[in-house]
């Protein structure tokens, strides 16, 4: 009885240990550039980019805050080129989403300075049966900024 137990004991530990994920590496990416243009022309080229692109809708804006926020766009799959997904144990990925939070503001004369932080999410529905936050591969970032840049 008592050997049957331990073994018990020991299937659900070791069961538990392979359905565990772990959160996923945050890769180093660049996620604000610096325009040489006036925040105006900035600002202007930030929304046409975002509202002639697969950016999806603006959800919110605020001029004089300088934040910009997307809605989900939705893919299928994870979206690999894009990002890192969380690593779960035997973890099946059937679509994702992601959204932009996009900052402006003045950064010195005739400059200003643009963040873009991605929040992008796997749904894994295999395990967990739920959405994981990924980590962006700087990708979307990047193409925002190359957007802004041939507005200008």
């Amino acid at each position: 009885m008592r050997t049957f137990i331990l073994f018990a004991m020991v299937m659900t530990a070791a069961l538990s240990i392979s359905c565990s994920y772990t959160a996923a590496v945050k890769s180093d990416i660049v996620d604000y550039k610096i325009f040489d243009a006036p925040l105006d022309k900035v600002w202007t080229a930030t929304v046409g980019a975002i509202t002639d692109s697969d950016y999806n809708s603006i959800e919110n804006i605020e001029k004089d805050s300088g934040l910009i926020t997307t809605g989900y766009v939705s893919f299928r799959g994870i979206g690999d080129q894009i990002a890192n997904k969380p690593k779960i144990s035997l973890g099946t990925w059937s679509q994702g989403r992601y959204r932009l939070n996009i900052l402006i503001v003045e950064y010195g004369e005739n400059k200003a300075k643009v963040t873009v932080k991605s929040i992008i999410e796997g749904f894994e529905d295999n395990v967990t049966g739920s959405w994981h936050l990924c980590h962006s591969k700087g990708v979307l970032e990047e193409n925002i900024f190359n957007e802004i840049g041939e507005r200008l």
